[in-house]
């Protein structure tokens, strides 16, 4: 499960808030503890998008990202 949190939130408290609600939760005999992840490393993955477009193919959206966006979000320092 993947819990994305808005990015005007305290990351802090609204993990802690997550991992109290994960002790509440009755699973199955013998299932582990859900348990969370560090908030971000160097390895992980911090934002997600997806790319639609009415009427567009793939073929044309992955061009358009390969061309257009891809490099964009790369020109931004930090970014990898």
């Amino acid at each position: 499960m993947t819990v994305v949190f808005d990015d005007a939130s305290n990351i802090y408290f609204a993990r802690q808030l997550v991992n109290e609600r994960l002790t509440e939760v009755e699973l199955p005999e013998g299932s582990p503890r859900p348990e969370l992840r560090p908030v971000a490393t160097g390895l992980g993955e911090v934002y997600h998008y997806l790319m639609t477009g009415k009427g567009k193919s793939l073929r044309e959206l992955t061009t358009l990202h390969a061309r257009e966006i891809k490099p964009r979000l790369l020109s931004v320092p930090g970014v990898a």
